[in-house]
């Protein structure tokens, strides 16, 4: 059998019109290719983070659902959920709120969990009981204390130059 590679589908996406001869998107058209996309990023990042949130806080309290499950059978997931697309929605809205400084402020507490939250993953990957073969070895060790040792340095440059 000889290979023909013009015989193959085209492995482009659909949309994708780059190098196609003769094809032009108008400014117009551009501009609200551009104006679209950032509304749906926008939608899909207020849907998913709440989402991410009520996941995350069913389980930890263990009452593990999903989308899947009626109101009635994952009353606690949901009531999550709304609670946090709601806190999210009273912060916004909050008259003369400076929301960028929101933004900085929420990827502050981030990085300030975050060292916490590697120590603990780090423990957990080196227990035998909980990952038996698959748990980390003396590099994997070495390579984890290091990034969590980054992240903690990270967060006293924060700190510096927040304060100084």
């Amino acid at each position: 059998m000889l290979y023909q590679p013009e015989l193959l589908p085209p492995t482009r996406h659909p949309g994708d019109h780059r190098g196609v001869e003769g094809f032009r998107r108008d400014p117009e058209s551009r501009a609200a290719g551009r104006r679209c996309s950032r509304s749906q990023r926008a939608l899909l990042a207020a849907a998913i983070l709440p989402l991410s949130t009520a996941y995350s806080v069913s389980e930890a309290t263990g009452h593990e659902a999903s989308l899947d499950d009626s109101f009635q059978e994952a009353r606690f997931f949901y009531v999550t959920y709304g609670l946090v697309v709601a806190l999210g929605a009273a912060i916004v809205l909050v008259p003369g709120i400076p929301l960028i400084g929101v933004l900085f402020f929420t990827q502050v507490v981030n990085a300030v969990l975050l060292l916490p939250l590697l120590v603990v993953m780090i423990r957990i990957a080196r227990d035998r009981e909980v990952m038996g073969d698959y748990r980390n070895g003396p590099v994997g060790q070495t390579l984890a204390y290091a990034a969590a040792a980054l992240v903690g340095l990270s967060l006293v440059a924060l700190a510096a130059a927040s304060f100084f």
